[in-house]
């Protein structure tokens, strides 16, 4: 009896992109008919990414019908949305505690229209993991 060798084969992934799929099942999980985000990196580093939030605005009650300062507001609570997209796809990652990262996050808000979108409103943030705020809830 001739015993054959078994070619074992791994793929290895660094910290940064397993956090980047982490981010992207994350973000298609909380993705709705009407309010979905999309993540885009552009390096290794992962120093630097733009999130496209895409919206359908309601006929029946139309963001462009309320007043610019209470549309920033609508525009900003889906940016902490998103924030909290990548924040919980860090915590779905279960990276090691010595993982460190610091990213500067582009939201480009694009109304929607089927077949294209609009840009509407554009922010910047930097996140830092780990974040001081949450240090409290973590194990």
């Amino acid at each position: 009896m001739t015993s054959m060798s078994k070619e074992e084969s791994s793929l290895l992934l660094t910290e940064l992109q397993w956090l980047k799929i982490q981010l992207r099942i994350t973000a298609l999980e909380d993705n709705g008919t009407r309010l979905s985000s999309r993540f885009e990196f552009f390096d290794d580093s992962g120093s630097e990414i733009i999130c496209r939030i895409y919206f359908i605005d309601d006929d029946s009650n139309p963001v462009s019908a309320v007043p610019a300062e209470e549309r920033i507001e609508i525009y900003e609570g889906r940016i902490e949305l998103a924030t909290s997209t990548i924040r919980r796809a860090i915590e779905f990652a279960e990276l090691p505690p010595t993982f460190k990262w610091t990213t500067t996050v582009r939201f480009l808000l694009l109304e929607s229209y089927g077949m294209g979108s609009t840009l509407v409103y554009e922010a910047e943030r930097t996140i830092t993991w780990p974040d001081t705020d949450l240090m409290g809830t973590l194990p």
